[in-house]
C-alpha cells in the first residue's frame, strides 16, 4: 500500500478516535462532577482536529500542515500516555507525515507540456489579465463551483490552478 494512503488512513482513524474520546471524557466529567474537562477537550478533541486538518488540507504541502499534525499528536500524547498504544501510533503518524513532507519537498515539480507551450506563446487577452501565459479570471466569469476567482488560473489544457 502507498505510504500516503497509509498516512491518511492512520490520521483519519486517530483523529476521529481522539475526537470521540474527547467528547466521551467531557461527558463523563460533567456527569461525575469531576474537574478537568477542559484539559480532556483541548488535548483530545483539539489534537484530533489538528491532526485531521493538517492531514486533509488542500494538496499544498507546507510546513504549517506538518506542524499541525505534530502539535495535534503531541497534545493527544499527553492525554493518552496511559494507553501506550495510542502514543506509539501518534509517533508513527508524526514520522510518516514528516517523511512524506520531506519527499514532497525533494521531488522536482512536474510541468505539463501543454502548460509549457502555453507559457511560450504570446496570445490574446481572454477574460482578464494574461499572466505568464495563464488566464487570470475574475469572480463570476463562469468558474466552476468551488473555484475561487481571485487567485485562480485556467490553462488551455483545462487545469485549474490556485
Amino acid at each position: 500500500m502507498d505510504r500516503v494512503k497509509v498516512t491518511r488512513r492512520l490520521a483519519a482513524g486517530l483523529g476521529i478516535v481522539l475526537i470521540l474520546l474527547g467528547v466521551s471524557e467531557v461527558i463523563r466529567d460533567v456527569r461525575a462532577g469531576d474537574g478537568g474537562y477542559v484539559f480532556w477537550f483541548v488535548s483530545l478533541c483539539g489534537g484530533g482536529a489538528l491532526i485531521l486538518w493538517g492531514t486533509f488540507r488542500p494538496p499544498v504541502r507546507d510546513p504549517l500542515a506538518l506542524g499541525m499534525v505534530v502539535v495535534g499528536s503531541l497534545m493527544a500524547i499527553v492525554a493518552t500516555m496511559w494507553t501506550i498504544v495510542v502514543p506509539l501510533l501518534l509517533l508513527t503518524l508524526i514520522a510518516l507525515s514528516a517523511r512524506g513532507w520531506q519527499q514532497t519537498q525533494a521531488q522536482p515539480s512536474t510541468v505539463d507540456p501543454a502548460d509549457v507551450a502555453l507559457l511560450d506563446e504570446l496570445g490574446e487577452r481572454i477574460n482578464g489579465t494574461r499572466i505568464l501565459g495563464l488566464d487570470r479570471r475574475r469572480v463570476g466569469d463562469g468558474l466552476p463551483n468551488g473555484v475561487e476567482g481571485a487567485h485562480t488560473w485556467r490553462t488551455r489544457s483545462g487545469r485549474w490552478w490556485r
